[in-house]
């Protein structure tokens, strides 16, 4: 499994933003060009930094929506791919008014993903 994508939205100064990750990423850029505020938006979707009200852009923002989202490709024979199947995406729901049923349907989608299980539109086997 390979991280391909990093996409944050609506954290601290950055409004929206994709990332290509390639085997290595470095953030440069000027004194409060953003570089800590997108380390601390992985921290943030690990776990590791907890995210605040203080957390969400003080102008800018479109929506009241907080999100990072992690987009992986999966190569190795231990994960069953077909080919040109779509990489699996991870979204870390920082604050939005749907966590909940966001974070269900998120399960539910990595579980099938990984058992490669095909589901109908209603989310049944």
């Amino acid at each position: 499994m390979k991280l391909t994508r990093i996409h944050i939205h609506n954290y601290r100064s950055i409004i929206d933003v994709n990332i290509d990750a390639h085997d290595f990423i470095m953030f440069v850029g000027a004194n409060n060009a953003g570089k800590s505020n997108c380390i601390n938006a992985l921290r943030c979707f690990y776990g590791e930094l907890s995210w605040t009200e203080d957390d969400f852009p003080k102008i800018g923002a479109r929506d009241q929506e907080s999100w990072v989202q992690l987009s992986f490709d999966l190569f190795n024979d231990a994960w069953k791919v077909e080919p040109n199947q779509k990489p699996l995406q991870i979204l870390q729901a920082l604050q939005t008014k749907q966590i909940k049923a966001n974070r269900l349907d998120l399960l539910r989608e990595i579980f099938f993903r990984v058992l490669n299980i095909q589901t109908t539109g209603n989310g049944n086997i």
